[in-house]
């Protein structure tokens, strides 16, 4: 019994550092953006130079540290969520909130998998966007394949954590807090 604590442990640890790399990832994405936006502005408006690169870029950008950050919101459980069923029906039903996160984890977890195919596709294949540079696909499918599949484990993680704990889900004000800001001291 012990060692299978100890595996669930590790796996945990695991888990938790590559949604931590995945979240600083997309910190890093979302300073990227600003500061490339700002030399973008200078360059047009100071320099009468306007860098395509830069515009494109910060294109390319955006839906990786949306991607990237998935993992993170699921672990966290905050305000950005794939519920199945609305959340005024799962608050007071504690087996219902189970089997919704069960199957938003399948469905994150399926929608994973195509675009874990799809990433090793672009990867052979050298799929390129944009008009300018040309920037190779996968590494938009890269930002998709780990934050749905991090999103997936997490969803998968919390709804084991809660069919065993068996704690009720919580009131409507703590459901809305994380969205809303309220309830904070």
């Amino acid at each position: 019994m012990k060692s299978g604590t100890v595996a669930s442990g590790k796996a945990d640890r695991v888990l938790r550092a590559a949604t931590t790399a995945s979240a600083v990832i997309a910190g890093a994405g979302l300073v990227y953006m600003a500061l490339a936006t700002i030399a973008g502005v200078v360059l047009r408006y100071v320099f009468r130079a306007p860098n395509r690169f830069l515009f494109e870029s910060t294109e390319f950008a955006l839906p990786l540290t949306v991607f990237f950050a998935l993992g993170v919101v699921a672990l966290n459980d905050r305000n950005v969520r794939v519920d199945l069923i609305p959340s005024r029906f799962v608050r007071t039903n504690h087996k219902l909130d189970v089997a919704s996160r069960f199957v938003t984890a399948a469905i994150a977890g399926t929608f994973g998998w195509f675009a874990v195919q799809l990433f090793v596709r672009d990867l052979g294949t050298g799929i390129r966007m944009g008009s300018t540079f040309g920037l190779p696909r996968w590494i938009l499918m890269l930002g998709l394949t780990v934050g749905l599949v991090l999103f997936a484990v997490n969803e998968f993680r919390t709804a084991l954590d809660r069919l065993h704990s068996g704690a009720p889900v919580g009131d409507e004000r703590d459901a809305t807090a994380n969205a809303s800001g309220e309830g904070r001291a």
